[in-house]
């Protein structure tokens, strides 16, 4: 087995979907003739709510080790932004947390001494020092650190090769609100960092050929796709639920974003639920209530449009799956004008094998792949909706696996995650 090392902040048992990525990498990397090690971060708390992720943890090392893979869990410190954004930043001084922000994104790129899990480096060095036989590292974002830890460690260990793995881009996002002046700054100052890391990267690997096209445009990096996709044993098990004729549940599952249009959706449902007074109509947001500022905006808009919504925190997995299966239909939003975001819960809801409606059609990455699939219902503007929803509510009560039975089973398959490993692990024996 070729030993690589694996630099992920997220890893189990944190909670958070980032944590799935690599998990699946490393479960599915003995199939494809690899042993991972992994560095992360000690999680040692349930992911809540935005704080918990800056809680400090215990002291001291924690190796665990199964027989396909080891993870090196590290002790976590808050650094300066995190240690103020606990004191500050829903506060009268929320200013401090703003300074202390960035301060810490300017000057992290020029000392790793400012990034709070900075261990992970000196830890990853002292690993290759010890274990001649590593050839790889494979460094996992967000947080892009972790790109300048592995470009330094390339730095000191010159025949060791490294990939970047991105779950999101970083200086071209495009969801990431740049309206402000120092926003536009603050990325086209992490581009500057972002294409001199890169250019020691065998080559880098993210969700969409969206993000490839606009990664390469800026570094000149070679990139590929590596989906996020889904866990196949997690869908294996769910109950069949027959859609009940009085009843129309909508599920969400996921961040909320300002840049998606809830505000329209919701009143052109809340219309529907007026034309139609015999229809029980149920909204579900599980997770988005871990950001207040949108739990408060779904709630407000509850109030408006007499809906009954429901918002949740962070839900276990399991659960998640659980609620999700027994909608009728899965919501997904298009973020403003953005063409190539994706995001992963599109895997999830594709396994389910439900019927997925995207408002508004983003004529991109979700719709293609929702068109593919079968699933998809695009909509675009607001009288659409009104009549998609009365023609989706005839058809489930007519036939409730209506949907199902027009699914592209075969494509969907080609997004689980053990399919996109073997792709991933298939690029690193091919690419020298």
């Amino acid at each position: 087995m070729d030993k690589i090392l694996i630099l992920a902040y997220f890893f189990p048992p944190c909670n958070l979907t980032a944590a799935n990525r690599i998990k699946s990498l490393a479960e599915h990397a003995h199939e494809n003739g690899f042993y991972p090690i992994i560095i992360s971060r000690k999680w040692e708390i349930r992911i809540n709510d935005e704080k918990d992720e800056f809680v400090k943890s215990s002291d001291g090392i924690e190796v665990a080790k199964d027989k396909n893979y080891e993870v090196h869990y590290l002790p976590y410190k808050p650094g300066l932004k995190e240690s103020f954004y606990f004191r500050f930043k829903y506060g009268r001084f929320n200013i401090l947390y703003f300074l202390a922000s960035l301060f810490t994104s300017i000057f992290d790129k020029l000392s790793i001494r400012l990034i709070a899990f900075n261990n992970i480096y000196g830890y990853a060095k002292r690993m290759l020092k010890k274990e001649k036989d590593i050839n790889y590292i494979i460094a996992s974002a967000y947080p892009f650190s972790l790109f300048q830890f592995s470009y330094r460690l390339k730095k000191e260990f010159p025949s060791i090769k490294w990939i970047a793995d991105y779950r999101d881009d970083w200086s071209t996002n495009e969801i990431v609100d740049s309206s402000s002046f120092i926003r536009r700054c603050i990325l086209k100052y992490n581009g500057i960092f972002e294409k001199r890391w890169l250019k020691s990267a065998l080559f880098f690997t993210t969700v969409n050929k969206g993000y490839v096209r606009k990664i390469t445009n800026l570094t000149g990096a070679k990139g590929y796709v590596i989906t996020n996709g889904y866990i196949s044993k997690d869908f294996e098990e769910l109950k069949t639920y027959k859609k009940s004729p009085e009843k129309l549940r909508l599920a969400y599952s996921g961040t909320v974003w300002d840049n998606q249009p809830l505000e329209v959706f919701l009143k052109t449902v809340s219309k529907f639920s007026n034309n139609n007074p015999e229809i029980e109509i149920s909204l579900s947001f599980y997770g988005a209530g871990i950001h207040e500022k949108q739990r408060l905006r779904i709630d407000s808009l509850a109030d408006e449009y007499n809906l009954k919504i429901i918002v949740t925190g962070r839900l276990e997995r399991s659960e998640l799956i659980e609620k999700l299966n027994c909608a009728d239909v899965l919501m997904m939003f298009s973020y403003a004008d953005s063409k190539n975001t994706l995001p992963s819960k599109i895997f999830e809801y594709l396994a389910l094998k439900k019927p997925i409606l995207l408002f508004k059609n983003d004529n991109g990455m979700m719709a293609d792949i929702l068109n593919e699939s079968g699933l998809g219902i695009l909509i675009d503007d607001e009288y659409n909706l009104l009549s998609e929803l009365n023609y989706i509510q005839q058809n489930l009560n007519r036939n409730f696996t209506y949907y199902e039975e027009l699914c592209n089973i075969n494509f969907i398959h080609n997004f689980s995650r053990q399919n996109q490993a073997k792709i991933f692990y298939s690029l690193l024996k091919e690419i020298q």
